[in-house]
């Protein structure tokens, strides 16, 4: 058995258009989410380490093209097992709501959305959240809010 083949330059530029794309890739940060994904995925710490079945990975985990058997099919946002935008779209309703109800000034909406969803799901970002973890966030939202309504 042969080695693995590697990632291609193809690959290579799915995941860094999709990653900049979802606003994973921080040029002045040590670590990014993406590269927090490369190391999840493949327990490397380059892109240029992963393996070619781990970079499709990647690519299906950030809703980009696969570019394996199916390349020619169109890209899809949906990303399987993933938060769904509709999830998404209620968390920062929620969260909004919430900032309104009890304010925090030194807090923004994304960082309290955040540190909510670290604290809770285990997850650095959203875009990283399972269904049903996002469901529990949901839920744990809107006791908060019932609570903040309630003061």
């Amino acid at each position: 058995m042969g080695k693995p083949s590697m990632i291609s330059d193809v690959q290579r530029k799915i995941i860094y258009a999709s990653a900049n794309k979802l606003g994973l890739v921080d040029k002045n940060e040590g670590t990014d989410p993406l590269h927090e994904l490369i190391y999840s995925v493949g327990n490397v710490e380059h892109i240029k380490d992963l393996t070619a079945v781990q970079a499709d990975m990647i690519i299906n985990r950030l809703g980009g093209r696969s570019s394996g058997a199916g390349a020619k099919k169109k890209a899809t946002t949906i990303r399987e097992g993933m938060a769904s935008e509709g999830q998404i779209k209620k968390m920062w309703a929620l969260i909004f709501e919430l900032q309104r109800v009890d304010p925090h000034e030194s807090v923004s909406a994304k960082a309290r959305l955040n540190g909510f969803i670290k604290k809770f799901a285990h997850v650095d970002d959203i875009r990283f959240l399972e269904k049903e973890s996002a469901n529990n966030i949901i839920e744990g939202l809107k006791n908060i809010l019932r609570r903040a309504k309630d003061i």
